[in-house]
């Protein structure tokens, strides 16, 4: 598996409880195995984030994310693309100030 997102999941997961209904967190897959993410997540107990499936790389080439991996890509309410991050989240407060900064939700 890619170690850096294994290192990155939880803080995500971490980061949607803080976000609350401010902002949603959804996990996108890349390998075209799909089995080895969803094992990954069950490992890792981050199993109540909603994910996808992107194993041809659709998703990422819509947000003009550059191919490495993890990258986060933050999404506006109205579906256009705010930012992308091509960096690990190191923590949950990564994610947050992320949000805020790019999205300007305000999280308290």
């Amino acid at each position: 598996g890619c170690e850096p997102c294994r290192r990155e999941l939880p803080a995500l997961r971490d980061a949607q409880a803080e976000l609350g209904d401010s902002a949603q967190i959804v996990l996108v897959h890349a390998d075209p195995d799909e089995s080895k993410g969803l094992n990954m997540l069950r490992e890792l107990g981050v199993t109540e984030l909603p994910s996808l499936v992107d194993s041809g790389g659709e998703i990422a080439e819509a947000a003009g994310a550059p191919p490495v991996l993890p990258v986060t890509i933050l999404v506006s309410a109205d579906g256009t693309v705010a930012k992308v991050l091509p960096q690990v989240m190191r923590g949950p407060e990564d994610v947050v100030d992320a949000v805020d900064t790019y999205l300007g939700q305000e999280v308290s």
